[in-house]
């Protein structure tokens, strides 16, 4: 099993993979389209060419002969209809020669993003200096982007409300990596107007920890890095496989609790999301995985209750720090076993001053390490020397 690094980050550890493993190819080099209106070859026309995807489910990648194809099939819940993208060559004159996708020019090399979760794509492959723009600067936690952003290579385009229109356009990037509750997309689409592609990634909506993280492929795809982020998630897979196969050794499932409540709600992952997957594959018992719910279960702090009284485990209380302060919260919470037995975890062991939390950020795209840490949770003599990376004890 290839080694978890448990120091350094993703960027120390992905710069050591290329130097053993990265390919490198020349993707769509010098290639002319035809101006004249078509309908452009797709996926399913040629479905020996899809795909590069494996495990995330609401991706597509494949190349064709001349260019290459990605298509986001929901690209917010409840969404219509697909999002379709034709990557052509900058040198390429294409320009109406897709019918029903957006040509973007690759590879991409002035970009903004609005989501920490994507800033470990861009250390990965190798595009940290592409990225000019991002929202929400306050949660960012890598020091190479917090260095960035305070030299001022790094503009903030937008904040907790979102991407400021005027801030963007100023910036004038090729293309805006972006996300979408599906709610208002006014300023998306004012963007689109003034020439600015957005590139919707929703590995949000992914049900398991591998679809989740197999999205720095759509990232690495706009910088003809397609090679680079198979390797990359190649070796993340092995080692979560690996991890996985470990820890169904052991004898007993513990029972797993998660999440607090909020007013009256107490929100967990349903039994289809991928919170639950870690758990399982982490050989724990999660009290809500007969659920089919894909998102988050609301329910009552009774219900919750009498269901994760006695769990053994606790994981995921939002800010809290301590026990103490989660029993001055809410006094119920002293009456569960996990928090009596001091059994209660949470995934803020590494946060900066400005609440920047670093599970946030690149715990999506390391879903090997986040397994590693809960399978020495709950099993620590299968992962005797692993030593705790996002998640921290609640003293």
């Amino acid at each position: 099993m290839q080694s978890v690094p448990k120091r350094g980050g993703l960027f120390y550890f992905c710069r050591t993979m290329f130097n053993k493993t990265l390919l490198f190819v020349s993707l769509l080099a010098g290639l002319t389209f035809s101006c004249q209106q078509k309908k452009a070859e797709t996926a399913t026309d040629h479905p020996g060419q899809a795909s590069y995807i494996k495990y995330a489910s609401g991706l597509v990648i494949a190349r064709h002969s001349d260019w290459t194809e990605v298509v986001v099939k929901q690209p917010w819940k409840g969404a219509g209809k697909a999002i379709r993208y034709a990557l052509v060559d900058k040198k390429s004159d294409a320009h109406t020669a897709f019918e029903g996708y957006t040509i973007v020019k690759v590879p991409l090399t002035k970009v903004a993003a609005t989501s920490t979760t994507h800033l470990p794509h861009f250390s990965a492959i190798g595009e940290v200096y592409s990225l000019k723009g991002f929202a929400n600067a306050d949660y960012v936690y890598s020091k190479v982007f917090q260095s960035r952003l305070e030299s001022g290579e790094l503009v903030e385009i937008g904040d907790g409300a979102g991407v400021n229109f005027e801030s963007c356009l100023n910036l004038k990037p090729e293309a805006l990596f972006t996300f979408s509750m599906g709610n208002d997309r006014s300023t998306d689409e004012r963007l689109e107007q003034a020439g600015i592609d957005m590139l919707y990634n929703a590995d949000y909506l992914e049900t398991t920890p591998l679809g989740r993280a197999e999205w720095i492929k759509f990232t690495a795809a706009f910088f003809n890095k397609l090679d680079e982020a198979d390797s990359i998630f190649n070796v993340i897979e092995q080692n979560y496989l690996e991890l996985k196969a470990e820890a169904q050794k052991a004898e007993a499932k513990p029972t797993v609790l998660t999440g607090v409540v909020y007013g009256d709600t107490w929100f967990l992952p349903g039994g289809k999301n991928y919170g639950a997957a870690f758990f399982e594959d982490a050989g724990g018992n999660y009290l809500w995985k007969e659920t089919d719910e894909n998102g988050w279960l609301e329910l009552s702090f009774e219900s919750v209750f009498e269901k994760g009284l006695k769990a053994d485990y606790w994981f995921g209380v939002a800010s809290f720090t301590t026990l103490q302060e989660m029993k001055a919260q809410e006094s119920r919470y002293g009456l569960f076993s996990a928090w009596k037995n001091s059994a209660v975890y949470n995934y803020d062991n590494q946060l900066n001053k400005k609440g920047g939390n670093n599970y946030l950020e690149e715990g999506y795209s390391r879903p090997d390490i986040v397994l590693a840490d809960l399978i020495h949770i709950m099993h620590p003599e299968l992962l005797p020397d692993h030593k705790l990376y996002f998640y921290r004890k609640l003293p």
